[in-house]
């Protein structure tokens, strides 16, 4: 079972309202998190795209340097934002972990 925590956020990119989570992971300049409905919100720097995820369920988000990656719902591993280096091109495959460094990605299988 998860945690959810409620997070009252105030920021420019969102009115302020109280929005629950269920993780929450920090990256450099930017910050995400899986919501109690399973979208992402994110909020912060947003220069390569790190804070706009795609609008799927996730279970799980990691938020790196300048790019993101999440745990659908459906097990697949989505990234977006910075792509030098291929970091936001996950691996096919059924995962539950994800986690995005600074300029890596790694994902562990079930």
């Amino acid at each position: 079972m998860a945690v959810v925590v409620g997070l009252t956020v105030h920021h420019s990119q969102y009115s302020t309202s109280t929005i629950l989570f269920q993780s929450v992971s920090a990256g450099d300049y930017h910050t995400c998190g899986v919501t109690s409905s399973s979208s992402v919100e994110c909020w912060g720097n947003d220069s390569s795209g790190q804070a706009t995820p795609p609008g799927v369920a996730f279970e799980s988000v990691s938020a790196g340097a300048f790019h993101t990656c999440g745990v659908t719902s459906s097990g697949n591993v989505e990234c977006w934002g910075n792509d030098d280096d291929g970091r936001s091109d996950p691996p096919s495959g059924t995962f539950q972990i994800v986690s995005a460094g600074d300029g890596t990605q790694a994902a562990w299988a079930a």
